[in-house]
Parts: structure tokens; C-alpha cells; sequence
């Protein structure tokens, strides 16, 4: 998963349990009426459980904690660009009109505006920033591909877009640092990187019948 794309593949692997709902409601589940597509949607986004198929997760450039380029000059003048998807407008509407009165009032003003992936850059971002605080599963491998633009790799800070603290995990299996911008996947080393650890692995799975060679 690379940048904001590694934030949805951390979803798929974390057990929430209620931190969402409780960031968003006011009412319990039960209190609440969670039938029709409003309903299905609202579960899958916030009562939701890790996806079982999830068996390794490579992370690349992901601001776990967010941006500051979200709240300065260049986020400003990126959402003045960017409009909200028309499906997200009827979606945030539909939950507003069915769930609007039990939502927390300061998330409910949150919601009540046009949103852009932007806002969820944003390091005080409430749902990035319960994101950030789940755990990923003790036995789930990950590793972190990280950029920095001055290629010190000693001591890296920023890929230009996403800090090193913001992207750096503790508890990886591996971590590496290479010399980039945000757009580090188009980087050679990244390539043999991604690819070592996909040889990885294959050989710590059964997926590979016993006695047949891996690729060099």
C-alpha cells in the first residue's frame, strides 16, 4: 500500500472494536437502526473486523500520522481543486439525514461540508488519528518502505510530503530508507525490495510445493 493507500490496507488488518463508533455516535448500536444499504455501509465502516486474508503487509511512504502539507499552503490550494466525488455527496448525505441526530455535534459539523482525502491527511484528524493508535496484529508481518528527499539515511525526515515519524512504525519485520520523494515505488531499489520480501515470503508459506526451487 502506498501513502493514503496504506491507511486502507491497515484498516483491513485492525480489530476496532468500538473506537470508531464511539468517535462518531452518541447512542450505542443497538439504540440505532442499522437496516437497509445505510445500515450495511455504516457497519462495514465502523463495526467491522480484520480481513483473514491478510498474511503480509508492505507499507510504502504511508502517513500513519498524517501530514502537515495537509493543513499548510499547498493542502489549502489542493482542496480548492479537488471537488468531493458525487457518490461520497449522496452517501455523507444519506447517513446525515438517517444518523444525523446521533452523532457527536463536532463530528456531525465535520461531516456536514463536502470532504476530500485531504482532510484525512490532516495529523488531528480524529479517524486518522484512532487509526494510528490500533495495533496491527502481533502475528502479521509488515514492513516500511520509507523515503527521504536529502538521502540522509541515518537520520531521514521527509519524503516532501510525509515526515519519517509520520511513516515510520515500530515493531516492523524490516524497514528501509532510500533516497525519494513521495514517489518512491518508481525508485530500482524499492523494485528489489518489494521483491525480496515477496520471495520472503513464499518461502515462509506451503504455497510453494516442497522440493520446487524459488525464483533466483
Amino acid at each position: 500500500g502506498h501513502s493514503m493507500g496504506g491507511l486502507q490496507i491497515k484498516s483491513l488488518a485492525v480489530s476496532p472494536g468500538r473506537r470508531f463508533w464511539d468517535l462518531w455516535f452518541t447512542s450505542n448500536p443497538s439504540e440505532i437502526d442499522l437496516a437497509g444499504s445505510e445500515g450495511a455501509l455504516l457497519k462495514r465502516m465502523a463495526l467491522f473486523e480484520p480481513d483473514p486474508r491478510l498474511s503480509r503487509i508492505i507499507f510504502l511512504a504511508v502517513p500513519h500520522r498524517g501530514s502537515g502539507w495537509a493543513e499548510g499552503f499547498t493542502g489549502a490550494l489542493a482542496k480548492r481543486r479537488v471537488k468531493e466525488d458525487p457518490v461520497v455527496t449522496e452517501i455523507r448525505e444519506a447517513m446525515l439525514r438517517k444518523y444525523g441526530s446521533h452523532l457527536h455535534p463536532d463530528f456531525r459539523e465535520r461531516i456536514s461540508r463536502p470532504r476530500t482525502s485531504i482532510d484525512n491527511l490532516d495529523p488531528d484528524a480524529p479517524y486518522l488519528r484512532a487509526l494510528s493508535a490500533l495495533p496491527l496484529p502481533a502475528d502479521l508481518p509488515f514492513h516500511s518502505i520509507i523515503g527521504d528527499l536529502a538521502g540522509n539515511l541515518e537520520e531521514p525526515t521527509t519524503d516532501g510530503v510525509v515526515p519519517y515519524q509520520s511513516a515510520h512504525l515500530e515493531n516492523a519485520t524490516s524497514e528501509l530508507v532510500v533516497k525519494s520523494g513521495h514517489g518512491l515505488q518508481r525508485q530500482p531499489e524499492v523494485a528489489a525490495e518489494v521483491r525480496r520480501i515477496l520471495l520472503l515470503h513464499l518461502a515462509e508459506t506451503k504455497e510453494a510445493a516442497p522440493g520446487t526451487p524459488l525464483p533466483d
